[in-house]
């Protein structure tokens, strides 16, 4: 099952904006390890394999709104700086790209049951099914 299908599966039976987070950090750091493994066996990792993680960061950017103030624009940086570590395409760079994300997948992981809660009493609006993301999902 592709990422955008376990999603519309997961959203149909209340799966919440904090899940599909980090549904999409997770598959942002398995395209990252996917290239890093193809960077030790080959010395680079195909272009395909980098766009794909590329692809997978930029979604994460994409849904930022830096108008709800901090830690907003933080996260922000936090991620051009991921991009920016995986343009420089060294296996270095892009390990240091790996540990930011990581880092940024485990704070939001610890504040999931909060967002949940905040989720479910309607401070956070619930996912609007209607509208799709555009992403490569291909394995």
């Amino acid at each position: 099952m592709t990422p955008y299908n376990l999603y519309r599966t997961r959203a149909a039976t209340g799966w919440t904006r904090i899940d599909m987070l980090l549904a999409i950090y997770d598959a942002a750091l398995r395209a990252l390890d996917e290239a890093l493994a193809a960077m030790t066996a080959q010395g680079q990792a195909a272009p395909q394999v980098r766009l794909k993680a590329q692809q997978f960061v930029l979604l994460l950017l994409e849904g930022i709104d830096e108008s709800a103030g901090e830690p907003a624009p933080s996260i922000r940086r936090l991620l051009l700086f991921v991009l920016d570590r995986m343009q420089e395409g060294t296996k270095s760079s892009w390990h240091d790209a790996r540990k930011v994300l990581a880092l940024l997948r485990e704070a939001f992981q610890q504040v999931a049951s909060e967002a949940v809660r905040l989720e479910q009493q309607g401070a956070i609006p619930p996912l609007d099914l209607t509208t799709t993301v555009a992403c490569s999902t291909s394995a």
